[in-house]
């Protein structure tokens, strides 16, 4: 089976959501997919400072970085999510183009997910 992939924010309700978040909101089984909190704290310092965009590009490569050691580390994880039937990531972020979800997201297709669109 191929799980049907969506994104959006953290306050989505249904039975697949699934937050790929640190601190504030943790779900063990999001935590695999959790940009690392060094990461974390780096691109929220740098978009309070008013360079977010600027950012995006080496906040993205460091996440894809870090999620190719997730997959080494984690694969269990990794193989669970995929086996879903259906999930939602969330996070915090307002923009799903400047954020680590819709990274994820591409990142999961690449290993057969299936992405339907940010709710």
């Amino acid at each position: 089976m191929t799980v049907r992939l969506y994104t959006g924010r953290i306050g989505y309700r249904g039975d697949d959501a699934l937050p790929v978040t640190r601190r504030i909101v943790t779900h063990p089984d999001g935590l695999p997919f959790a940009p690392s909190d060094p990461l974390l704290t780096w691109g929220l310092s740098e978009r309070k400072a008013g360079r977010g965009a600027a950012m995006w590009a080496t906040y993205e490569a460091r996440y894809v970085e870090e999620m190719r050691a997730s997959y080494r580390r984690h694969r269990a994880a990794w193989e669970a999510l995929l086996a879903r039937p259906e999930v939602t990531l969330l996070c915090f972020c307002h923009d799903p183009t400047h954020c680590h979800r819709g990274v994820l997201a591409r990142l999961l297709t690449r290993c057969g997910a299936v992405y339907e669109c940010e709710r």
